[in-house]
């Protein structure tokens, strides 16, 4: 496989997937950009990151390189982010290239609190962030039916991360400090340990015949503030530190199948499997209580 150029790299999900394509093939050549002024810093093994903000930036980077893959992971869910969008993937599916769309859960947050949400379920949001998404997922699915590109919806993902705080550490951080978190009942949700999603996300990348969109999650869900306390008691903590604040019902409980077809069932995992993984995370782990 040629280069990779992950748009949006300097970010959480960037680093996991730089992470996860790169311990599947050491001599892959990874490149990514980002609308930071700030890059002096970054961890070992990241992508050189180009800067870029506009279309054009973004375009005149593709036209750079025979890139193999694009992966857009930004977060302009604007008119221009949709520009972006439509433009570097028209680009490369004139070069032949994959094209992978970070989608969301959230496009699906205006169906029943109880239904089943498969991958064949068509876009359905009350939010905007969740529209967004839905609209870029439509455009790809009416201009490019044939074409080669996967749309990812995913929800919840759990794990540490370089760049800032991720909701695990700052959810941590406050019980450390004897802090309540106030969370609100009827949030579902299925929990996937970061690094499992990065390696999942390499498979169907390097697995030509997994087209469209797929979903990424655990085999079970649960609502956010069970989930909440179950973390707060493997770290040692109270329960009682997380309290319920009003209701709101969503549900972003996804059905994986289509990934389970394409990947032989390696990425089957349950929410405990998560629990354990983040107490096993180094970074996560001197959060314990001692």
């Amino acid at each position: 496989m040629g280069p990779v150029l992950i748009l949006g790299a300097r970010s959480w999900i960037g680093f996991i997937l730089t992470e996860a394509l790169l311990g599947k093939k050491a001599d892959r050549i990874i490149l990514g950009t980002t609308s930071s002024q700030n890059l002096k810093s970054k961890p070992d093994g990241q992508p050189d990151f180009l800067n870029a903000s506009t279309p054009a930036d973004f375009i005149k980077i593709f036209k750079q390189k025979k890139y193999s893959c694009v992966i857009n992971l930004l977060r302009g869910e604007d008119a221009q982010g949709l520009e972006i969008h439509q433009q570097i993937s028209a680009e490369c599916f004139k070069a032949g290239a994959r094209y992978i769309f970070t989608s969301s859960a959230l496009a699906l947050d205006g169906y029943d609190f109880n239904q089943v949400l498969t991958e064949d379920l068509p876009a359905k949001s009350i939010t905007p962030y969740g529209q967004f998404k839905g609209v870029c997922e439509n455009y790809l699915k009416t201009h490019y039916p044939k074409e080669n590109w996967l749309a990812l919806r995913f929800s919840s993902i759990q794990g540490w991360s370089p760049w800032k705080p991720s909701r695990n550490e700052a959810f941590l951080t406050k019980l450390q400090q004897a802090q309540t978190v106030n969370v609100s009942r009827g949030i579902k949700q299925n929990r996937l340990y970061d690094k499992v999603f990065g390696q999942a996300v390499a498979q169907l990348i390097d697995t030509p015949s997994a087209q469209g969109i797929y979903h990424l999650g655990t085999d079970d869900q649960s609502e956010e503030i069970d989930f909440l306390r179950l973390v707060a008691k493997a770290f040692g903590y109270e329960e009682s530190a997380v309290h319920e604040d009003g209701e709101r019902r969503v549900n972003l409980s996804l059905s994986c199948e289509r990934l389970h077809q394409a990947t032989a069932n390696s990425w089957r995992q349950t929410e405990s499997q998560t629990i354990r993984a983040l107490l096993n995370e180094p970074h996560l782990n001197i959060l314990r209580k001692k």
